[in-house]
């Protein structure tokens, strides 16, 4: 080799490692806040999901949270303290009664994180489908559709949600529930408040494969924190995407001296059966 491209070489070299460099810093740490999924319904009472948080160059840090502590209260009243069924993921007894016109809220306290508390939330009124209608379109062959319909309560504001299950005997064969349960579509009831509304989903079947398909449709109604959270999630995910954005949006945490989000959902269900043609 000659000497001149020898040198070339070894300064080409010497000035790639000093372009590559390990991102070294030291981010703000508090040493770990308490971090709350949780959620009240007249469906399935109350469920929380609690850990805390780790350094954000140190993900693999263990997110447990010992010796926790979850209480309901109404009213700021405590009612019941809240059972742990799974590693720091906490249930409301069965025995409780859940109460519409409530302030409700979960205080969660820890022995080395301190304590937390969320914000009030209501149990809200079911809303039911009134129709479920399975359709394919055999005309402009645009494939198939889940139609519903419901009537929307006339006050201020509702937010919604709305997703089906398909079954064969009791085996799960389709569903438009996401894998995440806390990132669902919502909508909001601006252009028909206080009416009945027909809505439709795009449903990708395989029913040529069965006889017999049993279709579950369900209908949430959701607390505004919850579709706040639900919007919010939306902007973060979309910020996330590009790793040099100049900003990624917060999420939405209703959670004093803790993140996370307490909020409140109920939803109607309607079923319908759906027979191949001979």
């Amino acid at each position: 080799m000659k000497p001149l491209v020898l040198i070339i070489l070894v300064i080409s070299l010497m000035t790639s490692c000093e372009l590559v460099k390990q991102i070294d810093f030291e981010p703000d740490y508090d040493g770990g806040k308490i971090i709350a999924h949780g959620f009240i319904s007249q469906n399935y009472g109350v469920q929380v999901q609690i850990s805390k948080s780790v350094p954000s160059n140190d993900t693999h840090q263990s997110s447990y949270v010992p010796d926790v502590h979850v209480t309901l209260y109404a009213d700021n009243f405590p009612v019941s303290n809240l059972n742990e069924t799974d590693s720091c993921f906490f249930i409301s007894p069965d025995s409780i009664i859940l109460k519409e016109g409530v302030a409700y809220k979960i205080i969660i306290t820890t022995k080395d994180y301190g304590t937390a508390e969320s914000g009030e939330q209501y149990i809200l009124p079911s809303i039911d489908i009134d129709s479920l209608i399975y359709r394919k379109d055999t005309i402009n062959w645009k494939g198939e559709k889940l139609l519903y319909s419901f009537y929307d309560p006339e006050n201020n504001a509702n937010y919604y949600s709305f997703y089906y299950d398909a079954f064969h005997d009791e085996d799960l064969i389709l569903s438009s529930k996401p894998d995440d349960s806390f990132i669902l579509s919502y909508f909001d009831d601006r252009l028909f408040n206080g009416q009945k509304t027909w809505r439709e989903e795009s449903f990708y079947s395989t029913f040529y494969k069965f006889d017999t398909v049993h279709i579950v449709g369900r209908l949430f109604n959701i607390s505004k924190e919850f579709k706040t959270f639900l919007e919010s999630l939306k902007e973060y995910e979309y910020t996330k995407e590009d790793p040099f954005f100049e900003y990624t949006s917060p999420v939405f945490s209703n959670i004093k001296n803790g993140y996370g989000i307490f909020g409140s959902y109920t939803f109607s269900e309607k079923k319908i059966t759906h027979i191949k043609p001979k």
